[in-house]
């Protein structure tokens, strides 16, 4: 990440919580860091699933020239776009 430009300030305060609150806020904290990495992870999953796909590998391959010309001129539409729920994606990975 780039440096800021501005001046910031971080003050960190401790929090005075009795051990029910922080038993609550760490339990919190845990299934958000497993909800981020269960999407981080299925994310990377996605992105490799792309960065294998032959179609996908003969994209990269076009020059920009004759890229930006294909696109220039309008085609008809190759299909119907369709919504893969995760569950789906997940069964069909394995």
């Amino acid at each position: 990440m780039a440096k800021s430009k501005t001046l910031t300030f971080v003050t960190e305060l401790p929090l005075i919580v009795d051990s029910l609150q922080e038993k609550q806020l760490l339990s919190r904290f845990q299934a958000a860091r497993q909800l981020y990495n269960a999407c981080l992870n299925s994310g990377m999953a996605r992105m490799n699933l792309v960065r294998n796909c032959e179609a996908y590998q003969l994209a990269k391959q076009i020059d920009r020239q004759s890229k930006k010309a294909r696109l220039a001129t309008p085609s008809p539409p190759q299909g119907e776009l369709i919504d893969i729920p995760i569950m789906t994606f997940k069964l069909m990975q394995q």
